[in-house]
Protein backbone atom coordinates (compact mmCIF):
# COMPACT_ATOMS: atom_id res chain seq x y z
CA UNK A 1 0.00 0.00 0.00
CA UNK A 2 1.24 3.79 -1.42
CA UNK A 3 1.27 6.42 1.27
CA UNK A 4 -0.55 9.13 -0.10
CA UNK A 5 1.43 12.42 -1.02
CA UNK A 6 0.95 15.33 1.50
CA UNK A 7 -1.34 17.94 1.04
CA UNK A 8 0.18 21.24 0.72
CA UNK A 9 -0.77 24.16 3.24
CA UNK A 10 -3.26 26.56 2.42
CA UNK A 11 -0.57 29.29 2.13
CA UNK A 12 1.59 26.80 -0.33
CA UNK A 13 -1.48 26.52 -2.52
CA UNK A 14 -2.26 30.10 -2.68
CA UNK A 15 0.75 30.63 -3.43
CA UNK A 16 1.19 27.79 -6.44
CA UNK A 17 -2.24 29.16 -7.94
CA UNK A 18 -1.18 33.12 -7.94
CA UNK A 19 1.98 32.04 -9.58
CA UNK A 20 0.22 30.19 -12.16
CA UNK A 21 -2.07 32.89 -12.79
CA UNK A 22 0.97 35.49 -13.68
CA UNK A 23 2.00 36.33 -17.27
CA UNK A 24 5.82 36.31 -17.17
CA UNK A 25 7.59 37.99 -19.87
CA UNK A 26 11.57 39.16 -20.58
CA UNK A 27 12.91 41.89 -22.16
CA UNK A 28 14.33 41.08 -25.72
CA UNK A 29 16.20 43.92 -26.92
CA UNK A 30 19.43 45.42 -24.89
CA UNK A 31 16.90 48.42 -23.22
CA UNK A 32 13.22 49.25 -23.16
CA UNK A 33 11.62 52.09 -21.90
CA UNK A 34 9.28 51.62 -19.14
CA UNK A 35 6.28 54.70 -19.51
CA UNK A 36 3.67 56.19 -17.37
CA UNK A 37 1.00 55.90 -19.84
CA UNK A 38 0.20 53.83 -23.07
CA UNK A 39 2.49 56.51 -25.49
CA UNK A 40 5.92 56.96 -26.68
CA UNK A 41 5.57 60.76 -25.08
CA UNK A 42 7.29 60.22 -22.00
CA UNK A 43 9.83 57.18 -20.30
CA UNK A 44 10.04 56.71 -15.99
CA UNK A 45 12.50 54.03 -16.74
CA UNK A 46 14.94 52.20 -18.83
CA UNK A 47 14.46 48.15 -18.75
CA UNK A 48 17.31 45.74 -20.18
CA UNK A 49 17.67 42.59 -21.53
CA UNK A 50 16.41 39.97 -19.46
CA UNK A 51 14.15 41.68 -17.31
CA UNK A 52 11.15 39.88 -16.36
CA UNK A 53 7.91 41.60 -15.82
CA UNK A 54 4.25 40.64 -14.96
CA UNK A 55 1.76 41.23 -17.35
CA UNK A 56 -1.56 42.69 -15.87
CA UNK A 57 -3.90 41.61 -18.54
CA UNK A 58 -6.87 43.42 -16.78
CA UNK A 59 -6.76 46.51 -18.47
CA UNK A 60 -8.58 46.22 -21.91
CA UNK A 61 -8.83 49.47 -23.27
CA UNK A 62 -4.52 49.84 -23.99
CA UNK A 63 -3.90 50.73 -27.50
CA UNK A 64 -2.76 47.90 -29.70
CA UNK A 65 0.67 46.68 -28.97
CA UNK A 66 1.51 47.59 -25.53
CA UNK A 67 1.65 45.88 -22.29
CA UNK A 68 0.68 46.52 -18.85
CA UNK A 69 3.94 45.60 -16.71
CA UNK A 70 5.46 45.42 -12.91
CA UNK A 71 8.98 44.45 -12.74
CA UNK A 72 8.68 41.68 -11.25
CA UNK A 73 12.09 42.00 -8.73
CA UNK A 74 10.69 45.47 -8.35
CA UNK A 75 6.95 45.35 -7.52
CA UNK A 76 6.71 49.31 -6.94
CA UNK A 77 8.07 49.59 -10.90
CA UNK A 78 4.83 49.84 -12.60
CA UNK A 79 4.28 51.07 -16.32
CA UNK A 80 3.91 50.28 -19.95
CA UNK A 81 6.24 48.59 -22.66
CA UNK A 82 5.68 47.93 -26.03
CA UNK A 83 4.70 43.90 -26.46
CA UNK A 84 7.06 43.54 -29.57
CA UNK A 85 10.33 44.10 -27.27
CA UNK A 86 9.00 41.53 -25.02
CA UNK A 87 8.66 37.59 -24.57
Amino acid sequence: MEAEPEKPSVEEAEALVSKEEKKIVAVTCDKLYIRPEPNKKADIGVLVKGTKLIVDDTDAKLPEGWLHVTVEDKPSVVGYVMAEYVK
